[in-house]
């Protein structure tokens, strides 16, 4: 029986034994005033082969407390000492403050559940103490523009974790990179709207990362004056959050942004009444009261982590969604939903660049047509768009309009499955396309430079596999493949995938430093024009630029419709 404490114990031997190695090779390190001293590597790019520094699992917070806000890591107070072991002893002598801890390194996760076999595991006490970031740069000297990652792109199924933000592309630049996780599910979003439970609490990692920027990056070579946070998905939805939330007011923590494929607009991710999901929670864990709000909450925080995240999984099997982001209360992120925050102009412009990828909703619409609320209702006769978006939860009434005016009804009338699937897909993908888009054209509106792309390459490679499974072509995450070399199984990259990739680390790099993206071959990108969704990039192969972004809306369709005779051109 394979149990994780012992895997723990061998990660930690192996690491510790580089840790020698990293001695007799007097491998750099960076005095940083009042934080202490940290260890790096020494790694390559992979175009140039430039040498770059690479400091790994950085704290930026103390071991967080359930449920609570994070709070500054202080080398050496003894809430951070608490859990430290012998190995770790030694390296604290030495000054090293980011020392491999004896713990998973990544926030758990609802993927926690599914890398190890259950009955075999050993819980490590210490594995929701994951706030780290790393920190990559070529020069320590320097006044580098500063690219600060937020790790991960689902929080509410997936983890956030600094593995995927390999360098080796980016820093062929002249950036300093800096990849953040924090926590995500339940441990970062639950709420019972009070200071014990307050919600937003992976929110709240992510500033205090930022503060953490804003005070040591120059000792890396970063310039904290040009921070551009940059994100996936979910992670792309808190970074739009973070542009309309009085927190961010009050210090200057970051000054340009990067939406890939998703916003705070994004249907079903804020909250202002998140108790119904505490109390499911709290049946799965026996809790003895699901009306008495503190007792529910000491149950939910005494819980062990797989059991929190057992009960949440069910949560999720039953009702599809968590909306993650909580509005109101005392965590101070979101005042009001971020659509109204939008409409009435209560937020900051940022120098931005947002878009999507071409079929951002293969994979949600795949969880949506295996499940059996969508087969019972297609089952008998799935003929009105009204029915298909309450078969797959969406309420987005501004979507819905929409689609009752542009989509060709005659695909349900049909009744041909071959034809559903695909406008579930863009169903599913108008949401992000949607919800980016529109925060660009608020962003416009307010008068800051606004950059829309749609990423409509399609290379050799895709992240997700459940893409691959349903469709040959472009989807969620996939031009991040040509910004990180993640997971291993992308880093092989065609002639063609590595002039793109070339094109995407010019863009995203000459925007961090400038505020203005530029690529050799591309004439100029255009801002967005007030009022208008266009003009915008279409990063292909061969790019173009098109001047109404509802031309992307239902590109999935449009291309089964052309194969099967049913669609009208003049949609």
């Amino acid at each position: 029986m394979v149990k994780l404490s012992w895997l723990l114990v061998v990660t930690v031997v192996v690491c510790y034994g580089g840790v020698s190695e990293a001695r007799k090779k007097n491998l750099p390190k960076v005095d940083v005033t009042g934080y202490g001293t940290v260890q790096g590597v020494i790694k390559t790019t992979t175009w140039s082969e430039r040498k770059y520094l690479k400091f790994k699992n950085i704290k930026y917070a103390a071991s967080p407390e359930r449920f609570k806000p994070s709070v500054p890591f202080v080398p050496g107070a003894p809430s951070n000492d608490a859990h430290i072991t012998s190995s770790e002893e030694e390296r604290e002598k030495d000054g090293v403050v980011n020392w491999y801890k004896s713990k998973n390194l990544f926030c758990p996760s609802l993927e926690t559940l599914h890398d190890f076999n259950l009955d075999d595991i050993d819980e490590d006490p210490d594995m929701e103490d994951c706030l780290f970031l790393s920190v990559s740069t070529r020069n320590r000297t320097g006044n580098q523009p500063v690219m600060v990652y937020l790790a991960g792109y689902d929080v509410v199924r997936k983890e956030s974790d600094l593995r995927e933000a390999v360098p080796h592309y980016l820093l062929e630049k002249d950036v300093v990179l800096v990849a953040v996780q924090y926590r995500v599910g339940p441990f970062g979003f639950l709420s019972t709207m009070t200071e014990d439970m307050p919600g937003n609490v992976g929110v709240l990692d992510i500033i205090e990362a930022l503060r953490w920027v804003q005070k040591y990056i120059k000792y890396f070579g970063g310039d904290p004056t040009r921070v551009t946070l940059f994100g996936q998905y979910h992670s792309a939805a808190i970074i739009n959050a973070l542009t309309m939330s009085p927190l961010c007011e009050k210090e200057p923590l970051f000054s340009q942004v990067i939406y890939q494929s998703g916003s705070a607009l994004l249907d079903g991710i804020a909250t202002d009444k998140p108790i119904e999901c505490l109390k499911q929670m709290g049946v799965s864990l026996k809790c003895t009261s699901s009306d008495d709000l503190a007792q529910l909450a000491k149950c939910l925080k005494a819980a062990k982590p797989l059991d929190l995240l057992r009960a949440y999984s069910e949560y999720l099997d039953e009702m599809k969604e968590f909306p993650f982001l909580t509005v109101g209360g005392p965590s101070g992120v979101l005042t009001d939903f971020p659509s109204k925050l939008l409409e009435n102009g209560n937020f900051r412009g940022y120098p931005t660049i947002g878009g999507s990828v071409k079929h951002p909703g293969v994979c949600n619409a795949m969880r949506d047509v295996n499940s059996t609320t969508f087969r019972t209702e297609y089952k008998t006769n799935l003929d009105s768009l009204k029915k298909l978006f309450e078969s797959i939860g969406t309420k987005n009434e501004d979507q819905i309009k929409y689609v009752d005016e542009k989509f060709p009804n005659k695909i349900f009338f049909n009744n041909i499955f071959k034809a559903v699937l695909p406008a579930i897909i863009d169903i599913k993908g108008l949401d992000i396309k949607y919800a980016t888009s529109h925060a660009l054209k608020h962003n416009a509106d307010k008068g800051a430079p606004s950059f829309l792309y749609a990423f409509n390459y399609f290379g050799f490679f895709s992240r997700l596999d459940c893409a691959k499974e349903v469709l040959n072509d472009v989807s969620l995450a996939d031009d991040s493949i040509y910004l990180f070399p993640y997971p291993e199984k992308v880093e092989n990259l065609t002639w063609k995938d590595i002039k793109m990739a070339k094109f995407m680390v010019n863009l995203w790099t000459s925007f961090a430093a400038t505020g203005s993206p530029s690529a050799p071959g591309l004439h100029k990108w255009p801002i967005l024009e007030k009022g208008n969704f266009g003009p915008y990039l279409g990063i292909d192969f061969i790019y173009k630029m098109g001047f109404d972004y509802s031309q992307e809306y239902f590109v999935t369709l449009k291309d089964q419709m052309k194969s099967i005779n049913i669609y009208d051109n003049d949609v």
